[in-house]
């Protein structure tokens, strides 16, 4: 068995919004199955969740399929399309015992909002121009390779910027998202340096509004009785123990 636990002493932070948010990624494995049965029971038990929206990023994901499968951008979007789907089948009946009204936000919305063009000018501008910002990016990049058991060093440039696009249209779209809404942001992985700067307001010359969620980075933690092989760390093997971090909201 494994279990959400719970951090009391940041309850003052996201206790406090109406609005839960729950990040969908086709690639994390607890955001499927029992796991992501665990996800919808810990929203059910906070009391100040009003409504819920389910971030699902599923075509996000065709930089990930141009840059592993090495396919052209339509082929990529059509089969980011078909697995969003995939996951939305096998996922309803999870979904559905949610105890509060939600509402699934599927990310070619946001690739067709009137503003997510120059959001995501900003968010290049500031890659290309802001040293800082760079970096952070980079070494997101570097963790999302390791986890993978690749070698970064023979990623071809054009590869590598299919990273790099999947990191900024992430934060991108996530600002016109928190823009209109303050929410805590629930996702079971560790926020990126990258997605903190922004939220923080240090990356000069891009729109504010992240800093309008309170992210909460919440993961299974398995008990005694479960074998250690659990708690060995690879390169396939994201799952921590769980744990809370993020800035308050403006």
């Amino acid at each position: 068995m494994f279990r959400y636990v719970h951090a009391t002493k940041k309850e003052k932070f996201w206790n406090r919004h109406d609005n839960v948010v729950i990040g969908v990624s086709l690639q994390n494995p607890n955001l499927t199955g029992d796991r992501f049965e665990k996800v919808i029971e810990w929203v059910n038990r906070q009391a100040n969740f009003k409504r819920c929206y389910v971030d699902f990023a599923d075509t996000l994901n065709r930089h990930n399929y141009m840059l592993f499968d090495g396919l052209d951008e339509d082929a990529a979007h059509r089969k980011a399309i078909e697995n969003g789907g995939a996951w939305l089948e096998a996922n309803a009946s999870t979904l559905g015992k949610l105890n509060i009204p939600y509402q699934i936000m599927r990310w070619d919305r946001w690739l067709r909002h009137p503003r997510f063009p120059f959001v995501l000018h900003c968010m290049e501008q500031a890659y290309d121009t802001y040293e800082p910002f760079q970096k952070a990016v980079h070494d997101a990049i570097h963790v999302f390779f390791e986890r993978r058991g690749l070698d970064q060093r023979c990623v071809q440039s054009k590869e590598y910027r299919h990273a790099v696009d999947f990191i900024l249209e992430e934060i991108s779209v996530d600002t016109i998202i928190y823009e209109s809404m303050k929410a805590a942001y629930i996702y079971p992985s560790k926020e990126t340096d990258a997605y903190k700067m922004v939220r923080e307001r240090k990356v000069p010359g891009v729109p504010h509004g992240l800093e309008n969620s309170y992210y909460v980075f919440l993961i299974a933690e398995q008990s005694e009785a479960e074998t250690p092989k659990f708690k060995q760390r690879t390169a396939q093997n994201i799952n921590e123990r769980y744990l809370f971090v993020g800035q308050r909201a403006a």
